[in-house]
């Protein structure tokens, strides 16, 4: 009798002591993820496709440009962005896709930081699509991808 009590002790207190690291860390995380932005310029390749995401504004909205560059040319998007921790909403305001079905829709994205220089983003026409953060050169003037520092 005295093993098995013993045995529901040690296992009470690692329960308890799991509790209480499982509880710090998420509180590390949160404070960490609250720190995160999507600020910055976000490139990808889809099928054929180069996919250029830009996030201007404040550490939680502003403004987006996207040029997704296909066989048929480029494709432009531009609209409103904000975050929070996890969730992205984007708002389209203009694009050259004529009667676009999210347009001026506030749609709902889950946002994940996969590494200081890497993001995915998940919903609606972006399943799961991950976003490595462009060199510093790359800028959405919307539509024109333009070095700020051309070579001489």
């Amino acid at each position: 009798m005295k093993i098995v009590a013993i045995f529901a002790a040690v296992i009470t207190a690692l329960v308890v002591a799991a509790w209480f690291a499982l509880r710090r860390f998420a509180k590390s995380h949160r404070r960490w993820l609250e720190k995160q932005s999507p600020v910055g310029v976000w490139t990808s390749t889809v099928d054929a496709s180069t996919v250029l995401l830009q996030f201007d504004g404040g550490p939680r909205e502003g403004l987006y440009s996207q040029v997704t560059q296909t066989a048929g040319g480029p494709v432009r998007e531009w609209g409103h962005w904000c975050s929070d921790g996890h969730l992205l909403r984007l708002i389209i305001m203009a694009s050259d896709i004529k009667g676009h079905e999210r347009f001026g829709i506030d749609t709902e994205y889950e946002l994940r930081y996969t590494a200081p220089d890497r993001i995915r983003i998940f919903g609606p026409d972006r399943p799961g699509i991950e976003f490595n953060r462009a060199s510093e050169d790359k800028r959405i003037d919307f539509g024109n991808v333009e070095q700020k520092n051309p070579p001489a």
